[in-house]
């Protein structure tokens, strides 16, 4: 289970086809907005913010924002030029795709969790969407948490302040995953990591999350599982999602160097409809993992290992949720060397009070490092 291109679009409805020539947001933008010594966000909004008709420059520093503030979170938490190129752009009409650059953002972020936890550092302040983080899995554990999504409930852009918040019915998967209350009583983060590590009860699993026969949902985007057969844009984006994809990471005016994660979605193939086998990492042997890249040729070339898949060899597809004998055997063996130590540990870690059970699941300890079910994210 991991977060893909689909959940990106289907939450966030950000785009995902468009081409990607991300060395384009590394030039410099037109003018600098003053982001130093101006009272943190509140200052900044004042400074940029005029009266009468918006203007092109209050546009991009709204964008500029949204942004660093919404979207990638920068570890400065605070106003910066990091994305001001990128926003530059987009204010332009430029077609961007905000999702595969959202999506590296997290598996770069979960990587880095993963990487420091292992070495048994604190993970201070890595900045990164967190918030996408928890929207994923706010929307696979909503059953585990016995929160029916229908009957949540949106704040109406009808606002009137001093009054109580008017409300409407979410039209989105995005809108009602985020107005699950992340709430201790209901599922903390001990008992996120035993539902991962012991499995989750039949009735709540969740495979196809974006299900919506009934049509509840006419907000953001509409998309369906089987729609592709018959819609042409509807198959370009499932031709994206389930692609092998370079994804492109930092590629701000931050200090990060820019890089990419790799999008192998066989890894989540029985999110996206197909029976689960084990995971085939498509870039294996083909590139070296989040290398450095230096030039827009040498993104070029990492972007030339991307498969063209044909859709046409999908004509006769069908939703298959079943797994396959050998992912079972395979995933059995895999979870020794996640998991090298009994769950209860890590629960204590994560919770001090935890109280393990008498049926607690345990693995033989092994003398490999513990990994963390960050692992499970970016594998």
């Amino acid at each position: 289970m991991t977060p893909t291109l689909m959940d990106v679009m289907m939450l966030t409805d950000l785009n995902i086809q468009a081409s990607d020539r991300p060395f384009r947001l590394l030039e410099k933008a037109s003018f600098k907005i003053k982001t130093k010594s101006i009272g943190g966000w509140k200052g900044y909004i004042s400074k940029n913010m005029k009266t009468g008709s918006v203007s092109i420059r209050e546009h991009i520093a709204f964008l500029n924002m949204w942004l660093e503030k919404f979207i990638f979170c920068g570890k400065a938490v605070g106003p910066t030029n990091n994305n001001l190129r990128l926003a530059e752009f987009l204010a332009e009409g430029g077609a961007v795709p905000l999702g595969k650059h959202l999506l590296g953002s997290v598996y770069h972020l979960l990587h880095q969790v993963a990487t420091r936890l292992r070495r048994d550092q604190p993970i201070s302040n890595l900045g990164g969407p967190w918030w996408f983080i928890q929207l994923w899995l706010h929307m696979y554990m909503h059953k585990t948490m016995v929160v029916d999504l229908l009957e949540l409930k949106f704040p109406s852009e009808e606002f009137v302040e001093e009054e109580e918040t008017i409300t409407r019915r979410s039209t989105s998967f995005g809108e009602a995953a985020i107005m699950i209350a992340n709430d201790p009583k209901i599922l903390g983060i001990t008992d996120f990591f035993r539902c991962f590590y012991q499995g989750f009860a039949e009735e709540s699993t969740i495979w196809f999350a974006y299900h919506d026969e009934s049509t509840n949902y006419e907000n953001p985007f509409k998309f369906q599982l089987d729609s592709w057969k018959t819609d042409e844009e509807a198959s370009k984006i499932m031709k994206e999602i389930i692609s092998p994809r370079i994804l492109p990471a930092n590629f701000t005016f931050g200090k990060d160097t820019p890089s990419f994660e790799l999008y192998n979605p066989s890894v989540a193939a029985r999110q996206l409809g197909f029976s689960q086998v084990p995971p085939f990492p498509f870039f294996a042997g083909k590139v070296q993992f989040r290398g450095n890249v230096g030039s827009a040729l040498s993104y070029d070339r990492l972007q030339n290992l991307e498969p063209n898949v044909d859709m046409a060899l999908l004509a006769d597809w069908q939703i298959i949720p079943f797994v396959t004998t050998p992912f079972t055997q395979w995933w059995s063996e895999w979870q020794e060397h996640i998991f090298c130590r009994a769950a209860n540990l890590y629960c204590i870690a994560l919770n001090e009070n935890y109280q393990a059970t008498e049926n607690e699941v345990r693995n033989q300890t092994h003398s490999l490092c513990c990994i963390t079910t960050f692992s499970i994210c970016v594998f």
